[in-house]
């Protein structure tokens, strides 16, 4: 996951099910382009691996309910993107790291 990659795109049409319960597709991609956005600005890059996304949100201490939404998003997507290449490494892998996200997020709504 230390190769360059930054989406050419944070479009996607497959949204898991609980992603879709909290947020809409068209607000899912606007904060997913601020969020990787962001991640190039703060790594002062022009392109970043899946590695530095998720590592931003995972260890995002922001109170602030639209940096975690866009840094969670940017997070949902890489993940999706990348799950092919995950499952190939162990089957569980992409659940475990979809789930660890998830749980983040709503762990950090509750105390919203």
């Amino acid at each position: 996951m230390n190769r360059p990659y930054s989406p050419t795109t944070v479009m996607t049409s497959e949204l898991p099910q609980f992603i879709s319960n909290v947020i809409d597709i068209n607000g899912f991609h606007y904060a997913a382009d601020q969020g990787l956005t962001y991640v190039k600005n703060k790594l002062n890059k022009h392109s970043v691996n899946a590695g530095e996304i998720m590592l931003e949100f995972y260890n995002c201490v922001s109170v602030e309910l639209e940096m975690q939404t866009n840094l969670f998003c940017i997070t949902v997507l890489v993940l999706i993107n990348k799950k092919n290449s995950l499952n190939e490494i162990n089957d569980e892998i992409y659940d475990n790291l979809m789930n660890y996200t998830v749980t983040k997020y709503n762990t950090f709504l509750e105390t919203v």
